[in-house]
């Protein structure tokens, strides 16, 4: 049944309040349901009293509508009621900043979402630190790449200012070079270091040796275990792949797929695209001439022009694109891909000198990577 027959059959009969200790949610039809106000006002007054509850609203909030919900969260507040599960829904800000007054995962979510949002400013991400001066909100974003720069030295800065604090903030930066580091002797000494914020940087970093990211995707026991081994996992994944096609030693590597609106859906891929983040400054791409969604997008972080292709081939336009901030790389990253509107090739460069290439291939939805002999031994 709905949500709204089963509401109005406990009204009448109280045998059906006794599902919410057999499986409720799974007798419920799935989907949202608009719950009149005078109906959920009698079965506040009708459950107030009950032990069952707090259960029954844990129960039904996942098939209320939005209406609903909004009609019903004050309510749940006050009595402090189904709290813990609110602050992990996707909730308006304003619903997550009541609720972190209660339960530290509302905060958790909120802190997140204004890190990692481009609708955020710096400035509101800084209100949010000074109205929750709290050790928390830097524990939880350690993993958080923020949309912004500025906004993790918002965040550096705002502890460096706290004593206790001032040692964590000196240790992270050293973490934000091990990530990039090509220093095996580094690599090495984070590795026996068994600090767990030296794990997560070398369990992300493609020049960590291929025996560490072994031992590195076993750790257990250690905070952020679950992080560290997903990382190391997915870095060695893309070292494996690396499999040698003719005497110069260029390789492919099978980045991933993406799907039918031409977006990149393996694991693989954000890892790899932030790791050539930091190793190049801008990119040299091919796209359909239809192609003003991409450059409007990438013109926020980077400047673009236009270049002369080799070959001429209609419908295709070759750009090049210096990055400006570092936003730019997240962008490029979730860009359409081998669509009629999305890029079909892509070169990585430094200091305009190409070190890697990128070629789509569509008619099977793989992406091939050739990486140049000089960037592939060192990677190895």
């Amino acid at each position: 049944m709905d949500l709204t027959e089963y509401l109005q059959n406990v009204l009448k009969d109280e045998q059906y309040i006794e599902w919410v200790n057999d499986g409720l949610s799974d007798r419920l039809l799935p989907g949202k349901s608009n719950i009149d106000e005078r109906l959920l006002d009698e079965i506040i007054f009708k459950l107030n009293s009950r032990k069952e509850r707090d259960c029954f609203w844990e129960s039904i909030l996942d098939f209320l509508s939005p209406e609903s919900f909004n009609s019903v969260f004050e309510y749940l507040v006050d009595e402090d009621i189904a709290v813990c599960k609110m602050g992990h829904m996707d909730l308006e800000d304003d619903k997550l900043e009541i609720l972190s007054g209660y339960v530290e995962e509302a905060l958790f979510t909120l802190a997140k979402r204004i890190y990692k949002g481009k609708q955020y400013s710096v400035d509101e991400f800084c209100d949010l630190l000074k109205k929750h001066d709290t050790g928390v909100i830097l524990d939880q974003l350690l993993l958080v790449i923020p949309n912004n720069d500025e906004k993790k030295k918002a965040l550096y800065y705002f502890y460096s200012q706290k004593e206790e604090y001032g040692s964590k903030i000196i240790e992270l930066i050293n973490v934000e070079k091990l990530i990039v580091t090509e220093n095996i002797d580094e690599i090495q000494k984070a590795f026996e270091s068994k600090n767990y914020l030296f794990y997560l940087a070398i369990s992300k970093n493609l020049f960590t040796p291929s025996d560490i990211l072994e031992e590195l995707s076993k750790i257990k026991g250690m905070k952020f275990a679950s992080e560290i081994r997903t990382n190391s996992q997915n870095t060695k994944r893309i070292k494996d792949n690396f499999i040698s096609i003719n005497e110069y030693k260029i390789k492919v590597l099978s980045i991933g797929s993406y799907d039918e609106k031409g977006i990149f859906t393996d694991a693989q891929w954000e890892p790899f695209m932030g790791n050539m983040g930091r190793s190049c400054d801008g990119v040299r791409i091919q796209v359909k001439s239809n192609y003003q969604e991409i450059s409007n997008e990438l013109s926020k972080y980077s400047d673009i022009s236009e270049e002369d292709l080799s070959i001429k081939e209609s419908n295709l336009v070759q750009l090049f694109i210096r990055s400006k901030e570092e936003e730019f790389w997240y962008a490029l990253s979730k860009c359409k891909f081998g669509s009629d509107s999305g890029i079909i090739h892509l070169e990585f460069l430094k200091k305009e000198k190409c070190i890697a290439k990128l070629k789509v291939e569509p008619h099977n939805n793989l992406v091939l990577l050739k990486l140049l002999g000089n960037i592939q031994r060192r990677i190895q």
